[in-house]
């Protein structure tokens, strides 16, 4: 399984805008996964000093990871594989 770092493109970034976005991405993630897609939500990351939110996937493919992020309707800057 791979990690995938994404990072949200929001005009109001802060912490309770990082955990909305991880809540939606969870729920898109756990459709997906009961359909067969491997995708899972990892967890939301927010980094204050550069307002910066992230959310960590693991999935098969950077296709399944943009797949929830569009039905979880996030606007994103990109998706990148990560190291675990």
């Amino acid at each position: 399984m791979k990690s995938y770092r994404v990072e949200l493109h929001a005009s109001d970034d802060n912490a309770a805008t990082v955990a909305a976005a991880g809540n939606r991405a969870r729920a898109a993630a756990q459709e997906l996964a009961g359909r067969g897609i491997p995708v899972w939500f990892v967890r939301a990351e927010y980094v204050p000093e550069t307002s910066g939110c992230f959310l960590v996937f693991e999935g098969g493919s950077a296709a399944a990871v943009a797949e929830a992020t569009r039905r979880a309707e996030l606007e994103v800057e990109r998706v990148e594989e990560v190291d675990r």
